[in-house]
C-alpha cells in the first residue's frame, strides 16, 4: 500500500499554491509574531481537507482554478485556528509531534492567534463577494463548535455510536465537505454538489474513526482515554480500561464509512488522479 506523501505527489504543484494562498493571507499582516503561526500553519501539516478536495476536483474535471485553491487555503486558515483552540482547551504540550502553540507562548496569545487567524479567513471570505460560501463557512464554524461543546461536556462519559458519529460528523467531517463544496460553488459546479457532500462526509467520518483507532492503539500524541474523551473502541467495549476490546467492531465502523466514500465517486472516469483518490481511501481503511 502506498503512503500519504507517495500518493499526493501527483498534486504537489496544486499543493505548492494551497501553501502560497496561506503565506499571502498572514503575510498581508506585517509583525515579528505573524512568523511564529506562519510556521505553525504550514509546519508538518498534511493539509488533507486540501488533499481530498483536489484530488475530487482533478478526478471529476481535470483541473482545479485559483479560486477553488484560495477555498482550500481557507479551509486549512480555518483548521489550523481550530487546533490552536484545542491546544488551549485541551491544556495539550504538543501538535504534530512538536510543541503546540500553547506550550510555546501561552494560553493568551494562543487564543488571541486562534482568533486572529479566524478573523483573516472571515476577512478573505468576504473579499470573494459571496454570500452562499459565506454562509457555509459561517455554519461550519458552528458546527465544529458544537461538536467540540458536546466533547468538553461529556468528558468522562461514555456516548452512544449516534451522538459519537454527530460529533465525528460536526467537529471532523464538516471542513471535507465546506472545503469541497464551497470549490464547486465557487466555479458553478453545484451538479456535483450532491456527491460531494457524501463523499466528504464519510471520509471524514472515517478521517476521524481512524485517528481514534489510532489513539487507542497508542500511536498518538495526547491520549484521548487519559484525558476522558471515550470514543468508538470505548463505546463498543463499553469499558475505558477495555477499550481494546471494541477495536475489532471500531474496524468494521470504520471500513463501512470508507466504502461509502469509495461508491460516490465509483462513477468517475478512470484517471491517475482518481487512482489516487482511492488510494488514500484504502490508506484510512484497515482490509
Amino acid at each position: 500500500m502506498k503512503e500519504y506523501f507517495e500518493i499526493i505527489k501527483i498534486i504537489s504543484d496544486e499543493l505548492a499554491l494551497v501553501d502560497n494562498g496561506l503565506k499571502r493571507i498572514i503575510n498581508s499582516f506585517q509583525g515579528d509574531f505573524v512568523l511564529n503561526f506562519s510556521d505553525f500553519v504550514l509546519e508538518n501539516s498534511k493539509k488533507i481537507r486540501s488533499v481530498t478536495t483536489i484530488l475530487f476536483l482533478k478526478s471529476a474535471f481535470g483541473k482545479v482554478t485559483d479560486r477553488q485553491i484560495k477555498i482550500c487555503a481557507l479551509t486549512e486558515l480555518l483548521h489550523n485556528a481550530s487546533l490552536i483552540h484545542d491546544d488551549v482547551v485541551d491544556n495539550s504540550d504538543t501538535r504534530r509531534g512538536k510543541p503546540s502553540f500553547k506550550s510555546l507562548y501561552g494560553s493568551k496569545k494562543a487564543v488571541l492567534t486562534g482568533d486572529f487567524l479566524l478573523s483573516l479567513c472571515l476577512k478573505e471570505l468576504a473579499d470573494m463577494n459571496n454570500t452562499e460560501i459565506v454562509q457555509i463557512f459561517a455554519n461550519s464554524m458552528a458546527n465544529i463548535c458544537n461538536g467540540e461543546l458536546f466533547q468538553l461536556e461529556n468528558l468522562g462519559k461514555i456516548p452512544s455510536l449516534e451522538d459519537y458519529l454527530l460529533k465525528s460528523e460536526q467537529k471532523t467531517a464538516e471542513l471535507f465537505k465546506t472545503a469541497l463544496i464551497c470549490s464547486l460553488i465557487c466555479e458553478n459546479q453545484s451538479d456535483y454538489a450532491e456527491k460531494a457532500a457524501v463523499f466528504a462526509t464519510n471520509f471524514g467520518i472515517a478521517f476521524q474513526i481512524y485517528n481514534d483507532l489510532q489513539n487507542v492503539l497508542g500511536k498518538k500524541e495526547n491520549s484521548d482515554l487519559e484525558n476522558g474523551i471515550y470514543t468508538a473502541p470505548v463505546i463498543f467495549s463499553q469499558n475505558p480500561s477495555n477499550a481494546l476490546d471494541g477495536i475489532e467492531k471500531t474496524t468494521c465502523l470504520l471500513n463501512n464509512y470508507v466504502s461509502k466514500a469509495k461508491n460516490a465517486v465509483s462513477d468517475f472516469k478512470n484517471s491517475d488522479f482518481k487512482d489516487s483518490l482511492l488510494n488514500l481511501l484504502e490508506l484510512y481503511g484497515y482490509e
